[in-house]
């Protein structure tokens, strides 16, 4: 407590206290910030007896600089300090506060170019001399680091910048540019942020902080985000395992067109898995999604097309997508090749020539029409 009263008397000159809202507004700010609504009080009802007393004015500033009012303080101070310009004094304490308030407010390149402008003011006190050095210190470093930049873009773009250099420093520096930006609500660092956490890309491997983060993306509306939380539920990664969640966040996903979300929300309803089993919504999801050029969703509906699942068996269809596979190579793994190429075998042996040929045809007109997003 007497450090905290000592603070104020760095500021305030005892020779200038008058009025006895101002002595009340002294005793309440003595017992610490729980005061300072009724120290606010005080010192509106003494401005208004007494609208030059400089250091009701010093004093308000003070307390909503702890308010975190920081514009407030900054106003109240020039009204302090036009007073002390018209009775031809000067407070060096004054211009040091106003200093502080823009450090506070984390505006770094106003404080340093006042700071530049009013060093000359501080050079006669080795309490202001001291606080100078202190924060001319403090804004270059934090004019430097990257989580100190205001600009939620740009810190995501020189993240984005970051990451394609590709060097351990370099992704290193981008989570950090994420990570600031995506603490002021930009998505897409959200979800950039997230991915690294998962996958411990310049930084440690931390799977609750992904699904964090996943989370604040998905609720904004990141179709991507959606769908990595809904994996996160359902593999009870970084959360616990949640099904009907996964099926919630999948559905999301799959209503913006997100293929993967569309094949994953597909297996769920095959499955039943978080939701009742549901063939036919299993088959339209897969289609969807094989339609966007999804390899695993083009083989899955072609299984349904082969068992009849969801949908009337149809052995050229079946075909005709299976071929689709196979000529889709940017989506075409060893395992997927080796599953198609085994049911092409079987249906090119038991169908009849005619039905291949039809299957071809049919798997060309597929192709022509598949559009990847």
């Amino acid at each position: 407590m007497k450090k905290y009263i000592l603070i104020l008397f760095t500021f305030l000159s005892p020779l200038a206290f008058a009025g006895r809202h101002f002595d009340k507004a002294l005793e309440l700010y003595a017992k610490g910030p729980s005061a300072a609504n009724q120290v606010i009080s005080e010192l509106e009802l003494e401005l208004k007896d007494n609208p030059e007393n400089e250091q009701a004015l010093v004093l308000l500033a003070i307390v909503q600089r702890g308010q975190a009012k920081f514009d407030d303080s900054i106003e109240t101070l020039k009204i302090a300090e036009n007073i002390y310009i018209k009775k031809e004094k000067l407070n060096p304490q004054i211009y040091m506060l106003i200093v502080e308030n823009y450090y506070f407010k984390k505006d770094y390149k106003k404080t340093k170019e006042l700071l530049t402008a009013y060093r000359a003011l501080f050079q006669d006190s080795e309490e202001l001399k001291t606080k100078w050095n202190a924060l001319s210190e403090a804004v270059e470093k934090a004019l430097d680091e990257p989580e100190k930049k205001s600009d939620a873009k740009e810190q995501y773009n020189l993240g984005l910048a970051h990451l394609m250099r590709g060097t351990p420093k370099d992704i290193s520096t981008a989570f950090k540019y994420f990570q600031t930006a995506a603490e002021q609500g930009h998505v897409n660092a959200q979800y950039n942020l997230a991915y690294m956490y998962k996958m411990g890309q310049g930084t440690s491997k931390d799977l609750p902080s992904a699904f964090k983060w996943y989370q604040k993306a998905a609720e904004q509306g990141n179709a991507w985000a959606q769908h990595s939380l809904a994996l996160m539920y359902r593999a009870g990664e970084g959360t616990p395992q949640n099904l009907p969640a996964a099926v919630k966040w999948f559905q999301k996903a799959a209503e913006q067109g997100d293929s993967k979300g569309q094949y994953n929300l597909a297996t769920m309803h095959y499955h039943g898995a978080g939701t009742p089993k549901d063939l036919p919504a299993a088959f339209k999801l897969y289609q969807k999604a094989a339609a966007q050029g999804h390899g695993e969703a083009q083989f899955q509906l072609a299984v349904a097309y082969y068992d009849g699942e969801g949908i009337d068996k149809d052995e050229v269809e079946a075909l005709a997508w299976l071929y689709t596979v196979k000529a889709n190579q940017k989506e075409l793994t060893d395992s997927l090749e080796a599953k198609a190429n085994a049911l092409i075998k079987r249906l090119e042996k038991d169908l009849p020539k005619k039905s291949i040929k039809q299957a071809r045809q049919n798997a060309k007109q597929i192709q022509a029409g598949i559009t990847v997003r």
